[in-house]
C-alpha cells in the first residue's frame, strides 16, 4: 500500500467576506401563492498562493451569485463571497489539483445560510442542491 503524499490539507480559517441579500419589488406576484421559484446561479472560485518556505498555502474566494425569477418577474438576487485559508501538509505543485476539494468544503457551508437567509426573508427556502466540485477549475493567481 502506497502512502498519500500530497492532496492533504488542513482549513485554518473560513468567513464570510460578503452576504448581499436584495429583494425585487413584485407588484403583480403574491408571494404567499407561490409554489415554486426559479433560481440562475453562478459560481466561480480563485486562488492566490501564499509566501511559505516548508508548506503549500493558499487564500481561496469563492463567489456564488443567485438570481430568484417568478413569472420572467425578478425576486431577489444574492451575491456572496467566502474566504478560507488552507494549507497543504508539504509543497508539491500537484497540490493545485485539490483545490477544488477545498471549494467543495466552503461551499457545504453555503447552503444552509442560503436557505435560513431566503426562508427568513418570507420565501420559500432555497436549497442549494450538492454540486459535484469533480471538474471544477479553480483560478489560481501567483504572489510573484
Amino acid at each position: 500500500m502506497r502512502e498519500i503524499e500530497s492532496g492533504i490539507f488542513k482549513i485554518l480559517s473560513i468567513e464570510m467576506k460578503k452576504f448581499n441579500f436584495e429583494q425585487n419589488k413584485v407588484t403583480k406576484i403574491n408571494i404567499d401563492n407561490v409554489k415554486s421559484i426559479q433560481c440562475k446561479n453562478k459560481i466561480g472560485a480563485i486562488a492566490k498562493k501564499q509566501d511559505s518556505k516548508e508548506k503549500d498555502q493558499f487564500l481561496i474566494q469563492l463567489d456564488f451569485d443567485i438570481q430568484a425569477h417568478i413569472a420572467n418577474n425578478d425576486v431577489y438576487n444574492i451575491s456572496t463571497s467566502i474566504l478560507s485559508l488552507i494549507e497543504f501538509e508539504n509543497k508539491n505543485k500537484e497540490n493545485e489539483l485539490f483545490l477544488n476539494n477545498a471549494v467543495a468544503i466552503m461551499f457545504s457551508y453555503l447552503r444552509p445560510m442560503i436557505a435560513q437567509i431566503t426562508m427568513l426573508s418570507g420565501f420559500p427556502p432555497y436549497h442549494l442542491q450538492p454540486v459535484s466540485f469533480e471538474q471544477f477549475k479553480v483560478n489560481i493567481i501567483n504572489n510573484n
